[in-house]
């Protein structure tokens, strides 16, 4: 029907033109005249045809109507990214950082790093870099959808309460969890540093090779506020300080177990 707009044209001519041949432009005229959207007048032995502008008004109104609602959206699309890039992320929308990536290569067999991670016996035995500070387990569940509590009591005998919340444990090569500051009773309460996150999550993949466990350790703080996502990423450099302590200590209670 585009060829046809603004002039008439016989069938040849609209063969000539479209490249298609004569009977399948004869049927698709014929298609046309039906629907009422092109005329037909007979000049001497040929048949010209043209577009019916009259019946195609309703047409255009209605898709008129279309484009005004879009262009309403589309326009209102736009204030609202100019107002992000103004404003910044609201309160209800998450914010993205970067996690930070530890790794660390052990002389054990992984299903043995493994279970250092995942069994309480195991675990009090090597997280706590100051053999001063006694570790003791409340209660332990530990499986994907569990969690635990433990308690670490320093020399002057004050007390650090943590929540494990175990997200998947697959054995022997993955481990997700979430640990927060709580109290005695595992209700989680504020961190003791200012606008640090309030949950971060620790994903641990292990693999091996030759004998050689490598574990990529990765922590990233989930759904954090702007504040937290700053105070975040201006104490990256320092990430690594506090974990690194308990993966060497893991390196060597691992050297201390026969395999």
């Amino acid at each position: 029907m585009e060829t046809l707009v603004g002039r008439e044209l016989s069938v040849n001519q609209v063969v000539g033109l479209t490249k298609w041949n004569q009977p399948m432009v004869s049927k698709h005229l014929g298609v046309l005249k039906e629907a009422g959207l092109v005329s037909e007048r007979k000049e001497g032995r040929q048949r010209i045809y043209s577009v019916n502008a009259d019946q195609l008004k309703p047409i255009q109104i209605w898709i008129a109507q279309f484009q005004k609602h879009w262009n309403t959206k589309f326009d209102q699309l736009d204030n609202y990214l100019t107002e992000l890039q103004t404003k910044g992320p609201t309160m209800n929308e998450e914010i993205f950082v970067e996690p930070s990536i530890l790794t660390k290569d052990y002389k054990a067999p992984m299903l043995l790093v493994y279970n250092a991670w995942t069994q309480e016996q195991r675990l009090c035995k090597w997280q706590i870099q100051n053999k001063e500070i006694v570790c003791e387990y409340k209660f332990s569940d530990i499986r994907s959808g569990g969690s635990a509590l433990h308690k670490m009591t320093m020399p002057n005998g004050n007390e650090m309460w943590l929540l494990t919340k175990y997200h998947e444990l697959t054995p022997p090569d993955t481990i997700v969890f979430t640990q927060y500051e709580s109290n005695e009773n595992g209700d989680i309460v504020s961190p003791r540093m200012a606008n640090w996150p309030k949950e971060i999550r620790a994903s641990i993949k292990l693999s091996e090779s030759n004998g050689v466990t490598n574990m990529q350790f990765i922590w990233q703080p989930i759904n954090p506020t702007p504040k937290e996502a700053e105070a975040w990423e201006a104490s990256r450099s320092q990430h690594g300080k506090g974990w690194r302590g308990g993966f060497e200590m893991l390196a060597i209670y691992l050297a201390t177990i026969d395999k």
